[in-house]
């Protein structure tokens, strides 16, 4: 029986992906763009809310947060997540609506996308040009109060479930800042949807680890690679086992 019903939640999970999901996310990024076009930053930022929300009600499920009380009302973080889904982005803006992320700054050379990634905070990374990027995150922090930024630095999603060395640039992005860094573990969306897989498979539990935030002072005192080492080693020991709903 269970695994009847299980069958079920694939085939509801991926009707709803096709059906629900792409539309809903259409419909959304529309009132975004016409949102950003106009330069209302307040109506972007709630239908953003509306849509990371949306992704998991559609499919009944709801995000478990472990460690809340690590998250300290109204104070800026460099949030830094192990990327393991397309379903993180959603995920991590549910939990923190007042979130910008960095990515390259050629993605806002593009037509249209470019403006709407302007009123979602978004904070250009120029790849080779320190200073420069240092510039953009110290500019974008003065101009949006108390946002927080968040950051994949494994650069891209995992093949295998497991976690990637990370990037060079990411220890430049911490000296640049006087953020404290907030490290998170996702837990359970590899398997909703891994990278190169077609079709939906919600059947993990979705738990997001907050761990205690880490000063940027004593950061500063490690080399470059004892940072991404320890920061690592940290997310990685959120890691829980992955369950299926017909095991629990």
């Amino acid at each position: 029986m269970k695994k009847f019903i299980t069958a079920l939640h694939i085939i509801y999970s991926n009707f709803t992906m096709f059906f629900i999901f792409y539309p809903w996310t259409a419909i959304n990024t529309i009132i975004v763009l016409i949102g950003a076009m106009l330069g209302i930053k307040p109506v972007v930022k709630f239908f953003l809310y509306l849509w990371a929300n949306g992704m998991f009600w559609f499919v009944g499920r709801k995000i478990n947060v472990t460690g809340r009380e690590n998250i300290e009302k109204g104070k800026q973080y460099l949030i830094v997540l192990n990327h393991t889904s397309m379903f993180d982005f959603p995920a991590v803006m549910a939990v923190f609506p007042r979130v910008a992320w960095l990515g390259r700054e050629v993605l806002l050379n593009i037509p249209v996308f470019g403006r709407m990634l302007e009123a979602t905070d978004y904070i250009a990374i120029y790849p080779g040009d320190t200073e420069k990027s240092k510039q953009s995150i110290n500019t974008a922090i003065e101009r949006s109060g108390r946002i927080s930024i968040a950051i994949f630095p494994e650069g891209t999603r995992t093949l295998d479930g497991e976690m990637k060395d990370f990037k060079k640039g990411f220890t430049y992005i911490i000296r640049g800042t006087d953020l404290d860094v907030l490290p998170v573990t996702l837990n359970g969306l590899f398997k909703w949807k891994q990278k190169f897989q077609w079709y939906l498979t919600p059947l993990e539990k979705v738990v997001l680890v907050v761990h205690e935030k880490i000063s940027n002072e004593s950061l500063r005192q490690m080399s470059n690679e004892e940072m991404s080492v320890y920061i690592k080693k940290i997310i990685e020991s959120g890691l829980l086992p992955q369950r299926r709903d017909d095991e629990k």
